[in-house]
Formats: structure tokens, sequence, C-alpha cells
């Protein structure tokens, strides 16, 4: 999967450098690149997690691996359930095993997807520097 998707990217990216400055379409490929490499994170995430070998902890910023797991949670759920993200702006970031942390945050959402399965609601992933 990954291999296909680096392939996508690069053609995208081909087709942006020809795309003239700052048109609507040349917006449009750069949304599409960054959902590539989003993708790309994930699937390397998904890789990792079934690998058990234990992992140093890592210096990463925590936004991307929570919005990585809320947009990989958000295929689980019903159009009853709505998540809506309140992910700070200024870097937050932490020594942590990045795969431990998103899948702590799947997990999240994916317990509160079973609570409210049959009433629908609102879950809320919220990322702050207290």
């Amino acid at each position: 999967l990954n291999d296909s998707l680096i392939r996508i990217g690069r053609n995208v990216g081909v087709v942006m450098d020809a795309t003239g400055e700052e048109t609507n379409q040349k917006q449009c490929l750069d949304r599409a690149f960054q959902a590539i490499n989003t993708a790309r994170r994930t699937v390397q995430r998904i890789v990792d997690a079934g690998d058990n070998r234990t992992r140093a902890p890592e210096r990463i910023e925590l936004r991307p691996v929570i919005q990585d797991a809320v947009m990989l949670a958000r295929s689980s759920l019903p159009v009853n359930i709505i998540v809506r993200q309140e992910l700070d702006t200024k870097p937050i970031t932490v020594s942590v095993d990045p795969v431990q942390i998103h899948q702590i945050a799947m997990n999240l959402i994916i317990n509160a997807r079973d609570s409210m399965i049959h009433t629908g609601r609102v879950i809320e992933v919220r990322l702050e520097s207290i």
C-alpha cells in the first residue's frame, strides 16, 4: 500500500510542479498530497502496531498522531456519531512511543463510540497543553 501511495504522491507532485501559481487546482493538489502523506503515516502506524518489539520513546509532536487516529477512527463510526477535533495549534512535543499513543487515541475514540452506538452523539477529541 505504501508503494502505491508513494507512486501516487510522485505523480501528484509532478502535476503540482506543472500547475500555475496559487490556482484552485494547485490548492486541490496540495490537499491531495497532504492526504497521501497522512495515509502513508497511518499505514506505517498500522504496520508498526503489528510489530510486537519494544520501541524506544521518540520525541514527537502529538498533533499529527492524534489527527491520524481521528481520521482512521472516523471510518468505523456510524452516521449518528460525529467527531469534533480541538487540537492546540501550538506544537506539543513529548517523548513517547508514537504507535502506543496512536493506539491509545484510537481506543478512546472506539470506546466512546461503543458507549453511544445506539443513541448517537458527539465525540470531542481535544489536545491542549496544560
